[in-house]
C-alpha cells in the first residue's frame, strides 16, 4: 500500500484514505514504523511510505488547513515541552534533594547495620566457640563411652570364651566319665551276664545230661528187652528144629549188639556235649588275638573289637567267638554268622 508523508513529518496519508498523526515527543522513525506495523496488522499489507511532492500532495483545501492544524499542534507541542522541561527540571531537583536524604538514611541505616553485624559477629562467634568447646567435650565423653565400652565388650567376649571353654571342657570330661562308666558298667553287666549264662549252661547242661542219661539208659534197657525175646524166639525155633536157628539167633544178636553201641555212643557224644564241629572250633582258636569287626546286637553298624578266645555253647552245640570292643565289653558271637569280619 502507497502513502505519503507530510513536510513536517507530522501525518501521513494513505492511498485509501486514510491518515495517521505522530504522537507527542514521537520520532520520525518511531512514528513511521508504527504506521507501518498498523498497517500490516490492519490491512495485510506492507506499507510504501514516499515523501510529499507536488505530484502525489493532497489537495490544496485540505493540505492549508492540515498544515494550521500542525502549525498550531506544534506550538502547543512546544509549550507543552517547555512546561514539561520545568517540571522535569524541578522534579529532578526534588529527586536529587530526595536522594540525598534517601543516601544519608541509607548511610545511617547502613552504620547501624554495620554495628549490629559487628555485635551479631561477636555474638556468633562466641557463640561458635561454646558450641565448638561443647561439642569436644561431648567428643570426649562419647570416645571415652566407647573406649569403655570396647573393653566391657573386650572383657565379656573374654568372659565367654572363658566360661564356653569351661563348659566344653566339662562336657569334655562328663562324656568320658559317662563313657568310663558305661564302660565299667557294661564290663559288669558282661561279667553278669557270663556268670549268668555260665550258671544257665552248666543248669542246662546238667538237665542235659541227666535227660540224656535217661534216654540212654531207656534205649539201652528197650534194646535188652529186644535182645532177650529174640533170643527166647532163636530158642523156640531150635526146639522146633529149624534148620536155620542157629545163623538166625547169630544175626539178631549181632543187631542187638549193634544197636546197644549205637545207643551207648549216642548217650556217650550227648553227656560229653561233642555233638559240635571240631574243625570249626580249632579254627576259631586260631583267630585269638585278632582284630576284627562285628555288629553288636541291638546296632545296624560294624564296630572295631579283638577276638580273646573261642568256646562251645553246650546249649546249642554252637561254636562262638569272645569279642573284646574298644571300650572293654564283651561280646559272644556265633562263629558261623556273617557278623564277624576277621582283619
Amino acid at each position: 500500500m502507497k502513502s505519503v508523508i507530510s513536510k513536517n513529518k507530522k501525518t501521513i496519508s494513505l492511498e485509501n484514505g486514510g491518515i495517521y498523526r505522530a504522537e507527542k515527543d514521537e520520532t520520525v522513525a518511531d512514528f513511521m514504523s508504527r504506521v507501518r506495523k498498523t498497517v500490516k496488522t490492519e490491512y495485510l499489507e506492507d506499507l510504501q511510505i514516499d515523501k510529499e511532492t507536488p505530484a502525489n500532495s493532497p489537495k490544496r483545501e485540505t493540505r492549508s488547513m492540515e498544515e494550521k492544524n500542525d502549525d498550531n499542534l506544534v506550538n502547543a507541542e512546544a509549550e507543552s515541552a517547555k512546561v514539561l522541561q520545568k517540571a522535569k527540571a524541578e522534579a529532578a531537583a526534588a529527586k536529587i534533594a530526595k536522594a540525598e536524604k534517601i543516601a544519608e538514611a541509607k548511610e545511617a541505616k547502613a552504620e547501624a547495620k554495620a554495628e549490629a553485624d559487628a555485635l551479631k559477629l561477636v555474638r556468633e562467634t562466641e557463640i561458635k566457640k561454646a558450641k565448638a568447646e561443647r561439642a569436644e567435650e561431648i567428643k570426649k565423653a562419647k570416645e571415652e563411652a566407647r573406649a569403655k565400652a570396647k573393653e566391657a565388650k573386650e572383657a565379656q567376649v573374654e568372659e565367654k570364651a572363658r566360661l564356653k571353654k569351661e563348659a566344653e571342657e566339662a562336657k569334655i570330661k562328663a562324656k568320658e566319665e559317662a563313657k568310663i562308666e558305661a564302660a565299667e558298667a557294661a564290663k559288669i553287666k558282661a561279667e553278669e551276664d557270663e556268670e549268668a549264662e555260665k550258671g544257665a549252661t552248666e543248669e542246662a547242661e546238667k538237665v542235659a545230661t541227666e535227660e540224656a542219661e535217661k534216654d540212654a539208659a531207656e534205649r539201652i534197657k528197650k534194646i535188652e528187652v529186644y535182645k532177650q525175646m529174640i533170643l527166647e524166639k532163636g530158642k523156640a525155633i531150635i526146639e522146633r528144629g529149624n534148620e536155620d536157628a542157629a545163623k538166625i539167633i547169630r544175626d539178631a544178636e549181632a543187631k542187638a549188639f549193634a544197636l546197644t553201641e549205637e545207643a551207648e555212643s549216642m548217650a556217650s557224644k550227648i553227656i560229653e556235649g561233642s555233638t559240635h564241629d571240631p574243625v570249626l572250633l580249632e579254627m576259631a582258636k586260631e583267630n585269638k588275638g585278632k582284630a576284627c569287626k562285628f555288629i553288636p546286637f541291638g546296632l545296624v553298624s560294624q564296630v572295631d573289637g579283638t577276638i580273646i578266645g573261642a568256646h562251645v555253647d553246650k546249649r546249642s552245640s554252637s561254636v562262638f567267638y569272645r569279642i573284646e570292643d574298644e571300650v572293654g565289653i564283651l561280646y559272644h558271637k556265633n562263629a558261623k554268622s556273617g557278623n564277624v569280619q576277621i582283619l
